[in-house]
């Protein structure tokens, strides 16, 4: 069995069984989709607009780079920084679809 299914359709597999028997419901999900929601989550979470981290989202990125493996002792402010703008770059340019090309399927 996959993940539950998000929000509405969730309920509906649920209830559709009981309730309504003839009708069956599915998701589909698109998977990765190129967007700025990662920088936006991280903006929003921390109240800030800035692309610059505050200190708890250093303490952080730090602390999700260590549990990944990379040793980020000798690594400055700067470099951790450059390390989360690409990731959010990459996540937003190199997804396998783009948001505007979604609204095509």
């Amino acid at each position: 069995m996959g993940p539950p299914a998000p929000g509405f359709t969730g309920a509906l597999i649920t209830d559709l069984p009981i309730n309504a028997p003839h009708i069956k419901c599915s998701v589909a999900m698109p998977g990765h989709i190129g967007t700025s929601i990662a920088s936006n989550f991280r903006k929003i979470h921390s109240g800030n607009d800035s692309d610059l981290l505050d200190a708890r989202q250093l303490a952080l990125a730090r602390a999700g780079l260590t549990a990944n493996g990379t040793d980020v002792s000798a690594m400055s402010d700067e470099n951790i920084l450059k390390i989360v703008a690409e990731r959010e770059r990459r996540f937003r340019e190199e997804a396998p679809i783009t948001a505007a090309a979604r609204r095509w399927l």
